[in-house]
Formats: structure tokens, sequence, C-alpha cells
């Protein structure tokens, strides 16, 4: 990331402090990726127009903007070019200068307006009344957090700025610690723990009990890392030729038919990761280097040594880049221009995270050489409770002691453990059933629970055991 950042508090709707209608502006500043503002002449405080539209132009390609609905901060974005192309280039002054007799009034123009000035700050009155606005696009809102961080305090902001400012710039040390708090109240403690391992090594196994929600964090981990995301699950018919490389069928034309030599999801997604690592190293360029997350569902369902072939060696974490060049089944085949001739390799900017279950029957085991090469995180149920925040509220804490009781009684089974927990995506259910516990554990629990137990010793007294834990959970000490 740049050295240069500044980091801005954006208020999304200027004199709603304490109300409704701020959180609605945090909404639709959400929906459209942008940073919304709404003050023009002849219908507020022209001092405040001119300072706020002013302040707007400090503003750069790469800064961080948090948006902020009252007191709190929701999400953060990084600033980028405007999406929109505009029907106008002018400059502010012809704005500022001209209150009176402006034509480019929501009430008199319907357009998009660039200004001369600044490469990221435009106006957009073509929306309709009450929908115009100042607006300063960024990538995305990452990490929205729908209750906010406190941030109203001068603590977290550079002297002299107001209590009450649109537009604050923020202390550096305190902007990085909320987005470290937005980044932890989305990942929690064992998705931060995951992030770093991965980080580290380069390669990551999520495993645990289904529904703790595995999937869910890799892309979360990604988006933290602003990462190029490539997803594919795997299945046991799935092999190398879709996976790496292999020759694909090609009509040409009547009834006849030849084999061509295609990528596969993997090679195509590193010549993408080394484009962009090649590009970020020429002078002349503009690219900056971006990490690249391969997320491989149910990573354990398809035979490993058939769909990575010789990768095995490339794909260890002290082998990426082009010291881990390997030559593939295939690699007589290929044009003379291609990346990989010489053979192939991951570039140092490719990432993976693998996820499995480990009750699942259908694989017996995870092949050894490959498990040596990834890092392993076990997702527990308790560790992702994070994920009911603002769906079942009000029934999240007795949903917390009935799944706390429940998984106390499977580990009591001989034949069950940890790994046959019923984890907190279960329980999202509730929303549907308005917190109807019974519906939820005759239409989802109780035919898992009764899976598990099949062929193990008085199974049906073990389901009534669950269903009694299940119905009358002991409150935590």
């Amino acid at each position: 990331m740049q050295e240069d950042i500044t980091y801005w508090a954006f208020k999304h709707k200027p004199g709603t402090d304490g109300s409704f209608e701020s959180i609605l502006y945090v909404e639709k500043a959400l929906k459209l990726k942008s940073a919304i503002m709404q003050y023009e002449y002849g219908y507020q405080d022209q001092k405040k127009v001119t300072q706020n539209w002013k302040r707007l132009l400090d503003i750069k390609i790469g800064d961080i903007i948090f948006l902020r609905g009252d007191t709190n901060i929701h999400a953060y974005g990084v600033v980028i070019k405007p999406r929109k192309e505009p029907d106008e280039i002018i400059s502010i002054d012809k704005i500022l200068n001209n209150p009176k007799s402006n034509q480019y009034r929501s009430d008199k123009y319907s357009g998009c307006i660039s200004f001369e000035e600044s490469d990221v700050f435009y106006e957009d009155l073509a929306e309709g009344e009450q929908e115009w606005g100042q607006r300063i696009d960024v990538d995305n809102w990452h990490f929205f957090h729908k209750k906010g961080i406190y941030a109203q305090s001068k603590e977290y902001y550079l002297e002299g700025e107001s209590d009450y400012g649109v537009l604050k710039q923020m202390k550096n040390i305190r902007a990085k610690e909320i987005m470290s708090e937005l980044e932890n109240a989305k990942l929690g403690k064992i998705g931060k723990k995951a992030k770093d391992l991965l980080y580290i090594n380069k390669n990551l196994i999520l495993t645990g009990a289904p529904g703790t929600g595995k999937t869910y964090l890799a892309r979360e981990i990604a988006k933290t890392m602003n990462a190029e995301i490539e997803f594919v699950q795997f299945h046991p018919s799935y092999d190398y030729t879709d996976f790496v490389e292999g020759l694909r069928p090609i009509k040409k034309g009547g009834s006849e038919l030849s084999f061509d030599l295609k990528d596969g999801i993997f090679k195509r997604f590193c010549k993408l990761a080394l484009k962009n690592l090649l590009d970020s190293k020429k002078t002349t360029n503009n690219s900056t280097k971006k990490n690249f997350v391969l997320i491989i569902d149910e990573i354990n369902r398809a035979e490993i040594s058939k769909v990575f072939g010789e990768l095995f060696f490339s794909i260890d974490p002290g082998y990426r880049g082009e010291k881990g060049r390997v030559k593939t089944q295939y690699s007589n085949l290929l044009d003379v221009g291609d990346v990989f001739y010489d053979g192939f390799f991951i570039p140092e900017n490719v990432y993976i995270i693998g996820t499995m279950n480990d009750i699942d029957r259908s694989v017996e085991s995870f092949d050894f050489a490959m498990r040596r090469r990834f890092a392993w995180q076990e997702i527990k149920a308790k560790d992702r409770i994070i994920m009911w925040n603002g769906v079942i509220d009000k029934w999240k804490k007795e949903a917390f002691k009935r799944m706390d009781s429940l998984n106390s009684k499977i580990e009591s089974i001989q034949g069950l453990g940890t790994v046959f927990h019923i984890a907190p995506a279960y329980f999202l259910n509730l929303e549907k059933y308005s917190g109807d516990f019974d519906r939820l554990w005759e239409n989802h629990l109780k035919g898992v629970l009764f899976e598990y137990l099949r062929g193990l010793p008085n199974n049906e007294d073990s389901l009534k055991d669950l269903k009694s834990a299940y119905d009358t959970p002991i409150e935590a000490e």
C-alpha cells in the first residue's frame, strides 16, 4: 500500500446527527460504493458549501475514506477514479464563484459533472430529487459493521478538525486501529489468526465441522488482503486437466474433431498473477502488486495427487516463484510465446486456501505429501458465532446456550467428537422460522444428528439424549 495515504472520515448525510436518516445514507453509500455528500448553492449555508467542496479537493486516488453515519464508523474504502463518465468537465470555481446564477443546480441541471481540480471528486445530478450529490467512488466498502465503531472523540483526528465536520482528516495511527477493529469484527480472532497463517505459509487449510463458515471465512480473508479471488470446488471426478492443463476436443466443422491444449483454472489464475507481478515491476507502469487467492472448497473430495500432479513440488511455500519451475506433462505442446514455456511455477503473489470437513466419509485421508505443504487451522463452532450478528440478534443468547449444550452432549457420545459439532450456520435458519427452535430441530438438526449416529450402538437413545440437551440447556457458569 502506498506510503502517502491520507485517512478521511466522511459523513454521509450532513445535518442528520442522531437520526435514522444518517443510517439510510450509510446504506445508500454501501450500495453505490461511493462517499456521498449533499451540499449546493441556493439551499444551504454558502460558507459551508465552499468549505466542504474545497476540502474534497484534497482527497486523492489511493486515500482511505471511512464511512461515518453519525458518531460511528461503519466501513472503509480505497479512493478510485470515478466509475461514471462525466457529461461535462468544469472548474469548481465556476460553481463556487457564481452561486446565484449557476446553472448546475439540482433543480436546473440533470447530468454528471467532473471537476478540473480533482481526479476523484464529481457531482451526479442525474438521479432525481433527493438522490443527487457530490461523490467520491471507492473500490468497495470493506468490513461493514452495522453498529459501527465509535470515532467522535477529538483524539481520532488532526488538531483543528471540527467535532461535527462533514470531512475530517484522521490521525494515521487511529485510522489504522479502526481498520484493524473493523477487520477483527468481521473475521473474529480465529479469522485473524488464519489470515496471519496464510501470509506466512502461502497455503492454508481451514478444517472443522460442517456449518462453521469455513468457505465464507476464506472469502473474507481474501477480501482483507484486497486480493483477486478465484473459487473452485473439488469433487471426485475433478482431475489434472481441469486444474492445470489438458487436451480438450475442438469441433472443426462438420463432424471432424481435434484436440487442443487448454489451460486449467489454476494455470490461468497463475498467468494473471504473473502478469500483475511483472507489470508492477515496470517503472513505466502504474500497476501495483496485488495478491491472488485461490479458494479450493472441499479440497479433500478429489484425489489430490491426481489433480496437482507434478505441482506437489511447486506448491511448497519454499519454492514459490521461478525456483519452483517444473516441466508439466504437456510442456512439449506449449507455444514458444507461453509464459510457462520453460516450465510452470507458482508466482509469489499467489495464495491458496482450502476448506474441508473432517467427517467427510467420501475420502479416507488427505494426501500426506500435500498435508505438510499447508498450514492447518481448525474452525470450531464457538469461533464463528459472529456470523449471527445482525441476523438472529433476538435469539442469539438462547441459540448459544442450546448449541453449547448440544455440542457438549455430542462430545460425550462414544464414536463422535468435536468434528461432529453442530455449528452456528444451522442457527441462521432461526431468522426464517421467527425464532422457532422446535422447527429448527425438526427441519435441520434432527436429520443431521441421525446420520451422525447411524451405525453406533444405542443410536435411538443417543438421539433422545441430544434432543434433551438441546431443549433444556444448562446455563454456563
